[in-house]
């Protein structure tokens, strides 16, 4: 239940009220079985919707896998349809996609290179004196 400002109070409630077969099977995690870390960079939703379109998501056989699989392609299909309607996305309806998308995969690659840039710790052994 929500209180009076909107916010959900307990998350544990949300995770609880949900179907069962929404978690996943033993080999899968809420449907999916391999995907990539998780930048931050854009709201998760989006994240992931652009995981999923460029194939970087594993997803189960199990029900869990498969809605979750056919509920980002929805929202996907969401994105292009508004920028259908939208006259100034012209460029972007062209090239299947939507700003929103071109914009979540720049901040993710970013994201991604600021990890990847990281310096590494090694551990050198000494030659014996």
């Amino acid at each position: 239940m929500r209180d009076i400002h909107g916010r959900y109070p307990d998350v544990l409630t949300i995770a609880t009220s949900g179907p069962a077969w929404a978690k996943g099977c033993d080999a899968c995690k809420y449907g999916i079985v391999a995907s990539p870390e998780v930048t931050g960079a854009v709201e998760f939703y989006l994240e992931r919707v652009v995981q999923a379109v460029d194939g970087d998501l594993t997803f189960c056989t199990c029900k869990a896998g498969q809605r979750y699989r056919v509920s980002l392609l929805n929202r996907h299909r969401k994105l292009l349809a508004d920028a259908k309607k939208d006259g100034r996305m012209t460029e972007a309806v062209s090239n299947k996609s939507h700003p929103d998308i071109e914009n979540a995969r720049a901040a993710m690659l970013e994201s991604h290179g600021k990890l990847n840039k990281e310096p590494t710790i090694h551990f050198e052994k000494s030659a014996p004196a």
